[in-house]
């Protein structure tokens, strides 16, 4: 199944996602004290979200095109084993719909993922899934969509206690089958703890390998994209702290790449809203 690029740019806002959660307010003339925050999921636990993506904004060449764009899809992380150093957890995509300009683009949901993560919740190694063709993971919505599902559905941990107000930052990478390593750099700040909730708020880049698409204008022919760049400046999690999941993720992205073809060079930027949340 091929993808024209108009598909791509969809799919690829899937890859990347802001809470408004209440921090817990400070008692007046009481130190707060550090907060360990881990990620430590019982056997068996299910965790169930929808997660929805809206294009809001698609420009080319910053004129406005006055197109938007959406994709849902329903996840479902569950714990298949849980040890003193980490869990290893199968991430299901079910219902995968998108549609650009009114009209449904082709939509197969990818196959099941595992993930070995540890007690911060960062990937150990890549995640273990069927190898497809780039075309297929992009026209099928498939890993892009999955980093979405890590990337709201795990939290960004710190490595030891923190207090309201203290940021860490960390580099990861993201092995998207078929196109290379994506690059992840995270900035987190943990906001305060109410109710057994904390809040965390990150800014993430993601940096993804060059590849080829369908020229939108001319069927059959590649278009290169370069310089493909996704921004959440804004990504805030609920993360309940005894049950080790995130409640609720909401944020704003922006992404921007160039298509550049034998003739012609397609600078795109897109501004899109994510959702991630109970069903």
């Amino acid at each position: 199944m091929r993808i024209c690029l108009l598909q791509m740019v969809l799919i690829v806002a899937a890859m990347s996602a802001a809470l408004l959660p209440l921090a817990a307010e400070p008692t007046p003339g009481v130190e707060p004290e550090p907060v360990t925050l881990v990620y430590a999921p019982t056997a068996d636990q299910v965790d169930a979200r929808s997660l929805r993506v809206e294009i809001t904004q698609l420009l080319l060449a910053d004129a406005p095109t006055g197109m938007t764009g959406s994709a849902t899809a329903d996840s479902k992380l569950t714990a298949t084993a849980v040890t003193v150093d980490g869990s290893t957890l199968r991430m299901e995509i079910a219902n995968l719909r998108q549609q650009m300009a009114g009209h449904a683009l082709p939509s197969t949901s990818p196959e099941p993922a595992i993930l070995s993560v540890d007690r911060r919740a960062r990937l150990t190694e890549p995640p273990v899934q069927e190898t497809q063709a780039a075309g297929e993971i992009l026209s099928q919505g498939g890993l892009p969509v999955q980093a979405l599902v890590v990337i709201c559905g795990l939290p960004q941990l710190p490595d030891k206690p923190v207090l309201p107000g203290d940021t860490w930052q960390r580099t990861d990478t993201y092995d998207l089958p078929g196109l290379g390593q994506a690059k992840l750099e995270i900035s987190t700040t943990f906001e305060g703890l109410k109710d057994g909730v904390a809040t965390l708020r990150s800014t993430i880049r993601i940096r993804v390998p060059d590849f080829e698409a369908d020229n939108p204008l001319l069927p059959g022919q590649k278009v290169k994209v370069h310089n493909l760049i996704v921004d959440a400046t804004d990504l805030v999690q609920q993360y309940e702290v005894a049950r080790s999941t995130v409640q609720e993720a909401r944020g704003i992205l922006r992404a921007s790449l160039e298509a550049t073809a034998p003739d012609l060079t397609l600078p795109l930027k897109l501004v899109a809203t994510v959702t991630y949340q109970a069903p």
